[in-house]
């Protein structure tokens, strides 16, 4: 009994830290190889980071607003960087 808790724990548990980090949108490009569609997916996500103006890093240096903000910048670059590279983001 013991141990069907514990599981039933560890999978609310997961559920519930699932449900704090965003889906990762995808994009899709007729005639792209897969190998292709990683280096630009890569390069955009680079490309997108958000930083701390003052130079530390972004998980450390800024509080809980300042990340979502940061966080929903950085989703807007990439988007635009994989819109820019020809990608189309799929629904």
């Amino acid at each position: 009994m013991k141990r069907g808790r514990s599981l039933l724990v560890a999978a609310l548990a997961i559920l519930l830290l699932a449900g704090c980090f965003p889906a990762v949108a995808s994009f899709s490009k007729p005639g792209v190889s897969e190998e292709q569609y990683v280096r630009d997916r890569y390069a955009c996500m680079r490309e997108s980071r958000v930083g701390d103006p003052v130079g530390g890093h972004e998980d450390t240096a800024m509080l809980g607003g300042q990340k979502r903000l940061a966080r929903r910048e950085a989703n807007r670059l990439f988007e635009a960087c994989m819109t820019a590279r020809g990608y189309k983001r799929a629904e």
